[in-house]
């Protein structure tokens, strides 16, 4: 059974269930049993859609211990959200017969070590200063369009030659 701590410190089971699924399919149109078939997985990447399918799950257990929606949606952020996603994710999984719950756990897998990948990639640029670089090649265009002290802007920074009055301006019009 999946599980997820909120960041009230609260544990939460989700076991999907034909109960769970008429739910959700019921309040936003949406068959958690399809994922391969329909929409849902591309859906269920919005943070406020896959909010509501938590709660939607959760909503009976919840309501023993009374936690509202609103309650439930406020204790979730960063990585507590991601552990709710990837557990609601499992769920999905883990209530899929046989032959397609391996599918989709081999999907699921997949992702995973994509997105570690991905991150690790990126990490890895940014400590070998791409990002630096990627900065200093910005600002080395802005000053190449618009040098300091240009007669085109008071400022140096591009679309901003108009709203700020040069000594110039600020004098021709107090005389």
């Amino acid at each position: 059974m999946a599980r997820f701590t909120d960041g009230e410190g609260r544990e939460w089971s989700l076991r999907l269930t034909v109960g769970g699924i008429k739910r959700v399919k019921e309040a936003m149109d949406m068959d958690l049993s399809e994922v391969i078939e329909s929409d849902t997985l591309e859906r269920l990447q919005h943070v406020l859609t896959a909010t509501e399918v938590l709660w939607l799950l959760i909503e009976p257990e919840a309501e023993r211990h009374g936690v509202t929606a609103a309650s439930f949606g406020e204790s979730l952020a960063g990585d507590e959200y991601a552990a709710a996603l990837e557990a609601l994710l499992e769920a999905v999984v883990d209530f899929s017969p046989g032959p397609r719950r391996a599918m989709l756990r081999r999907m699921l897998e997949a992702s995973k070590t994509l997105q570690g990948r991905a991150a690790d990639e990126v990490e890895k640029r940014i400590s070998g200063g791409v990002l630096d670089e990627a900065i200093d090649e910005l600002l080395a265009g802005i000053d190449r369009e618009n040098p300091v002290g240009s007669s085109g802007s008071a400022t140096g920074l591009p679309g901003l030659s108009g709203s700020i009055p040069t000594a110039t301006a600020c004098a021709s019009s107090t005389g």
